[in-house]
């Protein structure tokens, strides 16, 4: 029977960090958190304006009661779900909405933790493992938000200089990735890195093969295909907690 990653990492972690240097390294979203409470919050609150529900009067009343899944990309999947209709127009509107809304500070908060995820964090850094988190959001206009719902949730977050965020969104978010591990790596003797996306999987394998990655098999842009040959978990963080002995 193959080892649970999650139990992997922590024991690593724990055999390591006291000889030697161990990061564990997280991306965001769909990765820690679930963002379709964020995407369903913004739908709603779309539904609802008054000028879009003059415009497009059937696409309105479905997006006043729509639900997002977890396993939702972006707002495409839900369109198809719901099999909405329209013109090129009703596309644009919703798409330019919602990319206004979802890469900024505001509905950060609607973001659920996958279940665990903050515990499971704590204990890798209560082994002795420096928590980092390495994400595609914008600085700009993401990193006050992101600071607050990592402090919310209690993950391990002591100083802006463990959070790296892209500085702009002229780079892609697997180049930004590729070339942040290149940064940190010499700091470390021993990275694991935590992330959803295949595409930026594949280039990170490319360019800092020494990582060790867990692919968290959530959902992702479908532009790459998902590794068979890495260790994988699904959206749960629960079977890496180690059970507390009474």
């Amino acid at each position: 029977m193959e080892q649970d990653p999650l139990v992997e990492v922590s024991k690593f972690v724990e055999s390591h960090a006291k000889s030697s240097r161990v990061a564990v390294i997280f991306d965001l979203d769909s990765t820690l958190f679930s963002v379709s409470p964020r995407t369903q919050a913004i739908l709603r609150n779309l539904g609802n304006q008054r000028e879009f529900g003059e415009q497009f009067a059937d696409a309105s009343a479905v997006l006043r009661g729509v639900e997002v899944l977890p396993t939702d990309w972006g707002v495409r999947t839900v369109f198809e779900r719901y099999k909405i209709e329209g013109p090129l127009d009703l596309f644009k509107a919703v798409r330019n909405f919602w990319r206004q809304h979802f890469f900024g500070n505001h509905y950060l908060v609607h973001d659920e933790i996958y279940p665990s995820a903050n515990e499971y964090v704590q204990h890798l850094h209560a082994l002795g493992a420096d928590i980092l988190y390495l994400t595609g959001r914008n600085a700009g206009s993401m990193r006050e938000g992101t600071a607050k719902v990592l402090k919310h949730w209690g993950f391990p977050y002591f100083e802006d200089s463990k959070l790296y965020m892209k500085p702009s969104d002229v780079q892609t978010d697997e180049g930004f990735k590729a070339e942040k591990l290149l940064e940190i790596a010499p700091n470390y003797d021993h990275i694991w890195f935590f992330e959803n996306e295949p595409l930026i999987i594949e280039l990170v394998r490319a360019k800092v093969p020494q990582v060790r990655i867990v692919y968290v098999d959530s959902v992702h842009s479908g532009r790459a295909q998902p590794p068979t040959d890495l260790p994988k978990i699904g959206m749960s963080y629960t079977s890496g907690i180690p059970v507390k002995k009474s």
